[in-house]
């Protein structure tokens, strides 16, 4: 079975898809072709993103001081 049989499987008999992800930029990173063929095809997609980006890390700061320096 190829990719092309998968898609017809899932997608054939769906006119409305909703698509729920993570983080804002994960749809068009893990899905974005499946994304664009299923509303080339006339399907609906929607897309949910749960949240806003604005964490990108668990990662403390710290002190950025001499990026800009090294970047000048």
């Amino acid at each position: 079975m190829g990719l092309t049989d998968s898609y017809q499987r899932i997608f054939s008999k769906k006119n409305r898809i909703l698509a729920v992800f993570a983080h804002p930029d994960d749809a068009e990173l893990y899905a974005g072709g499946t994304i664009a063929r299923l509303t080339q095809d006339g399907k609906i997609v929607r897309v949910v993103k749960v949240t806003s980006g604005n964490r990108g890390s668990r990662q403390e700061k710290g002190n950025r001081s001499g990026v800009s320096k090294a970047s000048t």
